[in-house]
């Protein structure tokens, strides 16, 4: 038996607890590592023009206000012409990055009356990705950022309708449209035509109200504040302030043809210039005919009312001079279009048409039908083609010219008074 003691060692229970931390530590690390490769998607890069309110590992993708992605790096294309923007997307967005996706930044914008992205003067810009309807089998990587936002997203239910006209006024990208006054959709772009007369325009209609249009549906201009001054007075007619500020289109489709086909994809509705001509152009059967003046016809121009016993029941069409050098035989041709269904004719076997159209006009001339000139606003000057009987009318035949029947005229009432008080004056 040894007499030195034996040392007795011990080694303190915290030590061991200690080395387990930096395990924790280290398999924390490992799975969060691992939950990031996981949630880690595809990167992407998107085009724009500039960077303005992009900052790399600040500016967020989102859809639906769901983050899906973080920018990581900007840079400047090779010819320096715009810049590339990559963004490390999230593993859930790959399947929304399609062929057709779009993407756009969200930034405040103030332009032609809209103002839009208030909400990121405080939070900064952010970057929107719309997969466009349904989604894909390959994942597009590359992509050009649009400039400015679309008007309608792809998962806003609804129709897309073409318009055209000849003019469109103060109608621009994002002008509403307007159904009773409801607002309804807006207009998504315009494009003047290849012979550069007209205008074709992309509208786009909500539902419920794109199940309202009809082939037979009216689209008519109700831009700003319009001031008529007719025979009627005057009426002064204002959509809405929205149209006030941005321009603005209506539409309506009339009782009888509510029950009517639905337009094709191709189907070009005619946008009209006011609520009155798309009313008119209900009345489809018209008879073409004209009618000659010796003397001034100031104040009559296409579109003026033509008129028998005060009611219109057709307009003008085109006002031409027909001159000649010598004088001697220079009259103004005025041609109109008669639309029959704005009358009916009492004891007629049949109704009025361009059929027998010929037929009509002869027994009415020879009962001494003539056409002449008459003021409906003597502030304006502005004239109306009126039909009158006038007794003892000498006989005229009615000839027939380009598919228009040629009807005889007569002084107005006053350009009579006004031809009696030259020839006066030239008396004296």
């Amino acid at each position: 038996m040894s007499d030195h003691p034996t040392a007795d060692i011990h080694v303190p229970r915290g030590l061991r607890l200690i080395w387990l931390i930096p395990v924790i530590a280290a398999l924390l690390a490992a799975y969060l590592g691992w939950q990031a490769l996981r949630e880690r998607g595809p990167t992407i890069t998107v085009t724009w023009r500039t960077a303005d309110g992009l900052v790399a590992g600040q500016t967020k993708v989102k859809y639906k206000a769901v983050e899906l992605g973080t920018v990581d790096k900007i840079t400047l294309s090779d010819d320096m012409s715009h810049v590339v923007v990559r963004i490390r997307m999230r593993r859930e967005a790959e399947p929304l990055l399609t062929e057709i996706a779009r993407i756009w930044v969200v930034r405040a914008r103030f332009a032609e009356g809209n103002v839009s992205g208030l909400d990121t003067l405080l939070s900064g810009a952010f970057i929107v990705l719309d997969p466009g309807g349904a989604r894909s089998p390959t994942t597009k990587l590359a992509f050009t950022g649009l400039e400015d936002p679309p008007a309608v997203r792809s998962d806003e239910p609804g129709t897309t309708f073409v318009l055209n006209t000849s003019q469109i006024g103060a109608i621009s990208a994002g002008s509403p449209l307007f159904f009773h006054d409801i607002p309804a959709g807006e207009v998504l772009r315009y494009k003047l035509d290849p012979d550069q007369e007209r205008v074709t325009l992309h509208v786009f209609i909500r539902a419920p109200y794109d199940g309202l249009v009809r082939r037979g549906s009216r689209f008519w201009n109700s831009s700003g504040v319009a001031l008529e001054l007719g025979a009627q007075g005057v009426r002064l007619r204002m959509n809405s302030l929205s149209a006030l500020v941005n321009g603005g289109i209506s539409f309506d489709t009339p009782a009888a043809e509510r029950s009517g086909a639905k337009p094709a994809p191709e189907w070009i509705f005619p946008l009209y210039p006011d609520e009155a001509r798309a009313s008119a152009s209900g009345y489809r059967d018209k008879i073409k005919m004209l009618t000659r003046f010796d003397g001034s016809v100031r104040g009559l121009a296409a579109g003026a009312p033509v008129e028998i016993y005060g009611i219109q029941i057709g307009e003008v069409t085109d006002v031409k001079l027909d001159f000649d050098p010598s004088g001697a035989s220079s009259q103004v041709t005025v041609r109109f279009e008669v639309q029959p269904e704005r009358m009916s004719m009492a004891g007629a076997a049949a109704p009025l048409g361009a059929d027998n159209g010929l037929a009509v006009a002869l027994r009415l001339v020879a009962r001494g039908l003539r056409m002449q000139l008459d003021t409906t606003n003597l502030l304006t000057g502005q004239m109306a083609l009126s039909m009158r009987f006038v007794p003892g009318a000498p006989s005229v035949d009615v000839a027939v010219e380009s598919d228009a029947l040629v009807l005889p005229s007569q002084p107005g009432g006053f350009e009579r008074i006004t031809d009696a008080a030259g020839n006066f004056v030239n008396r004296l």
